[in-house]
């Protein structure tokens, strides 16, 4: 098997260089491909969860992967994890690590819209829950 697709099949879980986004569709089965992978600053972890969490505002707001109901970042291992619920947004990380990347990387562009319509409702060790605001809210 070529290492491109061993590394595939495994999910990241070799020691590798590569970065991946994967999903699970709104049946929770994995997608067959990544949605996104890249060597692109392999050794810059603020980079590439930025960049998933680019990824995780455009999930929640309705941009993107619309098929999805989870998205997961793993690079070796899984990193984070984002489920989306009606209503909630769950925020799941591998380590303290993951959790200050995300807390120290650049805000995304979609920043001020994502946050116009969800709200930070639960800040814990490892985990983010964020809930959707009402019109009523929005309108404000």
């Amino acid at each position: 098997m070529e290492q491109s697709n061993l590394e595939e099949s495994n999910m990241g879980a070799l020691i590798t260089k590569t970065w991946y986004v994967y999903g699970r569709d709104l049946n929770d089965k994995w997608l067959t491909t990544p949605l996104h992978s890249t060597l692109v600053k392999e050794d810059n972890e603020a980079h590439h969860v930025g960049m998933f969490k680019h990824r995780t505002f455009q999930f929640a707001l309705g941009e993107n992967h619309q098929t999805c109901y989870k998205l997961y970042l793993y690079h070796g291992w899984r990193r984070i994890k984002v489920q989306k619920e009606q209503t909630s947004l769950a925020v799941h990380f591998s380590d303290k690590a993951s959790q200050e990347a995300w807390d120290n990387s650049r805000k995304p562009k979609l920043g001020k819209h994502f946050h116009k319509k969800w709200s930070l409702e639960s800040k814990q060790p490892l985990q983010y829950i964020f809930k959707k605001k009402s019109m009523c809210q929005v309108v404000k």
